[in-house]
């Protein structure tokens, strides 16, 4: 939530989603595509209900979050995309965390394989990761990076983990991810 003031600050409205079994949400995440069917509902309520068009949306994906925003960035066009600690794969996380030998078989109901993902995505992409992320590793983030279409931009926390961003990278946490936006969409 340390994000939300500094974009309202800005001017640009917020929408959180809790997906199923987080915060007041009921339900259970039952394999990874719930993930992608309730960030699509989420979209679906802003614009039909809320006639926000995907043109105007900066969609904002943070950890386990990175794979339903990447899925939908990459089935229209937006105004942004914004990865914060983003993951390669939840096979790739698993072995960081377990050892190699992690077999696939384990995860098959949580591919998430957002490595594959990333370069059919068609907005311009801002990728922010903690050099001293102890969940995601900062090479995870790098290699995203290195798959995603242009525009694009890196910015690594120099000292931060995958917790403490925010506070790390002060001011320029959102103010990055803003001034790069901005500068792609005309706005600022």
């Amino acid at each position: 939530l340390f994000k939300v003031p500094g974009w309202l600050e800005r001017g640009i409205s917020v929408f959180l989603v809790d997906y199923r079994g987080y915060g007041r949400s009921e339900g259970k995440i039952k394999r990874g595509e719930d993930l992608l069917e309730d960030a699509r509902s989420a979209l679906r309520w802003l614009n039909e209900e809320k006639s926000i068009p995907a043109q105007k949306i900066i969609l904002y994906g943070e950890s386990l979050g990175a794979y339903p925003a990447i899925g939908l960035a990459g089935s229209q066009k937006f105004a942004g995309l914004i990865l914060e600690s983003p993951f390669s794969s939840v096979l790739e996380v698993a072995r960081v965390h377990y050892g190699r030998w992690i077999p696939e078989i384990l995860v098959k109901d949580f591919q998430m394989k957002n490595q594959e993902l990333i370069s059919q995505v068609k907005a311009p992409v801002f990728i922010m990761h903690g050099s001293h992320d102890e969940i995601c590793p900062v090479e995870m983030g790098e290699r995203l990076y290195k798959l995603a279409p242009t525009p694009k931009e890196l910015y690594v926390v120099l000292g931060a983990g995958h917790n403490n961003m925010a506070q790390v990278a002060g001011n320029a946490y959102v103010e990055n991810a803003y001034q790069f936006l901005a500068k792609e969409n005309g706005f600022g």
